[in-house]
């Protein structure tokens, strides 16, 4: 899931924690993957394996905001494992550190998160490389970030385009 900065600020703003966004993003995930379930095959059971999210361990809230209705269970919290399934249905959540090390669709998932991650990043140097050709791109990490946005501030204003459009509170 692409979260752009504009509506990053605005979950920002309404959560005041990154942490909260991610669970956000994570929620609307599982709530799209558990809709796109055959409902001729809702029998069969669903496991997902999820890298931890940071230092934390709890996501009980984060997994009943994505279920609606439907109650989900807490069977373990901590630091090596989370796990929880959901009532009446056979669906597994398994939250665990470094999760792409043991679990080959994690790290194809972590794979292409990367390599999307690149090419937007591609497509954001050759746009602002269009209008500053000795512009030094950028990976867009925290410390080139500063060097970058002082760069295109100028042209950026030129063309109307706001700060939050480009840039992250935090």
């Amino acid at each position: 899931m692409v979260i752009c900065p504009p509506r990053f600020n605005q979950l920002l703003n309404h959560w005041d924690s990154k942490g909260a966004i991610l669970g956000h993003g994570l929620s609307e995930l599982l709530n799209r993957g558990l809709s796109s379930v055959d409902p001729w095959r809702e029998d069969e059971p669903i496991d997902f394996m999820i890298d931890k999210h940071g230092g934390r361990n709890c996501y009980y809230a984060i997994l009943q905001e994505a279920m609606g209705e439907d109650m989900v269970v807490a069977h373990e919290e901590g630091m090596n494992r989370s796990v929880y399934s959901v009532c009446g249905r056979e669906v597994r959540f398994t939250f665990q550190p470094r999760a792409d090390a043991e679990h080959f669709c994690v790290a194809v998932a972590s794979m292409a998160s990367k390599y999307l991650r690149e090419l937007l990043m591609l497509e954001f140097n050759q746009f602002w490389l269009s209008h500053l050709p000795d512009l030094k791109p950028t990976a867009g990490y925290p410390g080139d970030s500063a060097r970058f946005y002082k760069a295109i501030k100028p042209i950026a204003k030129r063309l109307g385009i706001p700060r939050t459009a480009l840039w992250r509170r935090r």
